[in-house]
């Protein structure tokens, strides 16, 4: 009972993380065929991480179609693309560029608040899981002290 429970102790966040690398898998993908000048090809995957939010992807993307002097019509990274052109064409030549936090750095930063979540309510069913094994050893042993079922 307790290597069963040891075992699924180490598989659920194993089989929990393994959903994290699906995310980038279009970004890696579209990146791979976008360096090795597969343009048609790699449109697809950009998008769909572009639509994710990945910068990198949208960055592809406008560089390719910059190279076929082509416009993204009807997509949704072509709203993101006027936005993104918009909000890097500074108002005042004098203001001061606000830093901000990166795409990566925020999908970064939540996947360590789910880890620990993870980590938290691992432990807590290993506790809850303790307890209840420690009632029925002490039941058990209760019982085998007093084999008549006297009191």
């Amino acid at each position: 009972m307790l290597k069963r429970f040891l075992i699924s102790l180490c598989l659920i966040p194993a089989l929990l993380c393994t959903g994290i690398p699906a995310m980038a898998d279009d970004l890696s993908q579209g990146l791979e065929l976008y360096r090795a000048k597969k343009y048609k090809e790699a449109i697809p995957y950009l998008e769909r991480a572009a639509n994710d939010g990945h910068e990198k992807a949208i960055e592809a993307l406008d560089e390719i179609y910059e190279k076929e002097n082509k416009t993204p019509v009807g997509s949704a990274t072509a709203d993101k693309f006027a936005a993104d052109k918009a909000a890097d064409q500074p108002d005042d030549k004098d203001a001061a560029p606000v830093p901000e936090a990166s795409e990566d750095s925020k999908r970064s930063f939540w996947r360590k608040v789910f880890a620990i979540i993870m980590a938290l309510g691992i432990v807590g069913i290993w506790m809850i899981h303790r307890t209840i094994l420690k009632r029925k050893r002490e039941e058990s042993q209760k019982q085998s002290d007093n084999p008549f079922g006297r009191r």
